[in-house]
């Protein structure tokens, strides 16, 4: 398409895509309601750097630190599970969010669409929606 990664036409395009697939896989009515969701993460990480906490579909939990060291909406993350810490990059786009939890290898990140649950609470599913994330950010 020759959209540069990182950029509002990039995101706009990866979002058409997961509507895409979404709209191709069986997907049942409560999530074709709550893909229409708008979400607020862009207004709640326009502020600073984040602490955020979450939850897995397998019942995992911990926490997340964005820190905004690239750009307003892009930088550098630590996830801490238990005693164990990964480090990675993450980039909202639109309503998505990037994690890449590998390091920050190019291409190894999954990008999540992002439902507004509450003020500064989220769900994040995979267009195949084999994951998903329940988190909460102060």
């Amino acid at each position: 398409m020759g959209f540069k990664i990182k950029t509002e036409k990039f995101g706009e395009c990866v979002l058409k895509l997961m509507d895409s697939i979404s709209s191709l896989s069986s997907i049942n009515e409560q999530s074709v309601l709550a893909s229409n969701h708008t979400s607020n993460i862009r207004k709640v990480f326009k502020k600073g750097s984040k602490v955020c906490v979450w939850t897995d579909k397998n019942g995992n939990s911990g926490t997340d630190y964005f820190y905004k060291d690239k750009s307003r909406f892009s930088g550098s993350a630590d996830r801490v599970i238990g005693n164990k810490m990964l480090q990675g990059t993450w980039q909202i786009t639109g309503n998505a969010i990037n994690l890449n939890w590998y390091g920050g290898k190019k291409g190894k990140g999954r990008w999540y669409k992002v439902e507004g649950t509450e003020k500064k609470s989220f769900k994040l599913t995979t267009s195949d929606q084999k994951e998903f994330y329940k988190m909460r950010c102060k």
